[in-house]
């Protein structure tokens, strides 16, 4: 599985883990560990390809500056995209990274 130095260092730079005094702000920081860890161990098995995970990865740092929202659904991770712009019936519209 990853580091979890090197985990926390890119959750510092992407901002999804900052400190403010002697409290630490980790918002998105749980589900962003739950799918590294789900791709290392895809990765691992040999299940996912490097352009996959890429993928996984790109979605996920969008997620961290909330321009996409990620959610679990039966070992699937799915995307909303969130877009302001759109009318409130349209306004989310789900996939999934599931190929």
């Amino acid at each position: 599985m990853i580091d979890k130095k090197t985990l926390l260092q890119w959750l510092r730079e992407e901002g999804a883990l900052y400190q403010d005094d002697n409290l630490y702000h980790a918002e998105k920081a749980f589900f962003a560990n739950s799918v590294i860890q789900w791709c290392a161990g895809r990765k691992i098995a040999k299940n996912i390809s490097d352009g996959e995970l890429e993928r996984y990865f790109h979605c996920l740092s969008l997620f961290l500056k909330n321009k996409l929202d990620l959610y679990w659904d039966n070992d699937i991770i799915n995307v909303r995209v969130l877009n302001k712009e759109k009318s409130l019936e349209k306004k989310n519209e789900s996939t999934s990274l599931e190929t």
